[in-house]
């Protein structure tokens, strides 16, 4: 209860600042879309800090606050602007829905004035919507993201993960070994044919006090080389007794010409 509380409090505190932030360089210039991504990955990160040192581990409770956050953010943008706009001479008897109302009808400019497309009235509060949808999305998937983390309740502690690999085999097959418990057999998985550019590994999340007295969570993962990097996709997420760990590190190393195969040679013509 103490970490959703914790959790909660300094979500609230980060979309707050993060708001009257984005409020601020917004009397100077304010980026299209890109302000609110950023404010959207500053308040999350916070809230997945708070999250995992307070070790709230409710995954429910975690995307709901970081949904709420994220709106919260948004409207202190909105509410810091109407101040800016009382300090700079907005007549004190003009609410806070009437200076929406009065910005919609001067519409959201994008680009230069003049230059620009002017959204409208209509156009101006869908913009606003989705800006704030962002923002939530974005916070809703960091706070989702630490709270589904693997967690020991027993020792009320964050499990670590090791990693295993890479293998090469045939992901399909690979993955059938794993959720039958059988990952001893993963270094044997079928060669997934030409190509060579995809391996496998393991992502074993141990509790640091009950280690392999405990249960583990074992995942597959298909990694992929592409030009910009990797890309990886998630194939199988199981729980396993804590004795897996032993079967798993006797799996024999494969060396990196059995990763990928080798590339052929060109010949040369005298």
């Amino acid at each position: 209860m103490a970490g959703l509380f914790v959790t909660f409090v300094v979500g609230m505190i980060a979309a707050v600042v993060m708001g009257l932030i984005a409020s601020a360089i917004g009397q100077l210039f304010y980026l299209i879309l890109i302000f609110p991504v950023v404010i959207g990955f500053a308040v999350g990160m916070a809230m997945s800090l708070a999250a995992r040192l307070s070790k709230m581990h409710s995954v429910a409770a975690g995307g709901v606050i970081g949904f709420f956050c994220g709106v919260v953010a948004m409207l202190v943008v909105h509410f810091s602007d109407y101040l800016w706009a009382l300090a700079a001479g907005l007549p004190p008897d003009v609410s806070f829905p009437e200076f929406m109302h009065l910005q919609a009808t001067e519409g959201v400019q994008i680009g230069r004035r003049g230059g620009g497309i002017n959204l409208g009235y209509t156009g101006s509060f869908i913009y606003w919507g989705i800006e704030m949808l962002a923002v939530a999305v974005i916070v809703f998937a960091l706070g989702l993201a630490q709270a589904s983390s693997p967690f020991c309740v027993e020792c009320n502690a964050w499990k670590k993960g090791r990693t295993y690999g890479p293998f090469r085999g045939e992901p399909s097959e690979a993955k059938a070994f794993v959720e039958a418990g059988d990952v001893a057999q993963l270094g044997v998985a079928g060669d997934p044919g030409p190509g060579g550019g995809t391996t496998l590994r393991l992502i074993v999340s141990v509790c640091p006090h009950c280690r392999t007295d405990g249960p583990v969570e074992v995942r597959l993962q298909k990694v992929t080389k592409t030009k910009e990097g990797e890309s990886i996709s998630e194939l199988c997420h199981t729980t396993y007794p804590g004795d897996v760990v032993a079967l798993i590190d006797a799996i024999p190393e494969q060396q990196p010409d059995e990763i990928a195969p080798r590339k052929k040679r060109r010949r040369r013509d005298d």
